[in-house]
């Protein structure tokens, strides 16, 4: 059984996915629900909804939605 719980990411914060990858908190947007930014050269940026922390501090979301590529 996986042990997590929804949370509201803080602006700032880098997460681990639990996939992989880090992703920074550009803002919060709603409850569990906060704009994410991948921490690679492309900077793939999106909404992030139903967001969730497992036990070991790693995340993972329902699903996202207004994808795009960050320019420099």
């Amino acid at each position: 059984m996986d042990n997590r719980q929804y949370f509201n990411p803080t602006p700032g914060t880098i997460y681990e996915n639990k996939g992989g990858g880090s992703y920074i908190c550009l803002s919060r947007s709603g409850h569990f629900t906060a704009e994410l930014q991948r921490m690679t050269k492309n900077k793939w940026t999106f909404t992030a909804h139903g967001c969730q922390m497992y036990e070991d501090g790693t995340i993972e979301w329902d699903g996202s939605t207004g994808g795009y590529f960050a320019e420099e």
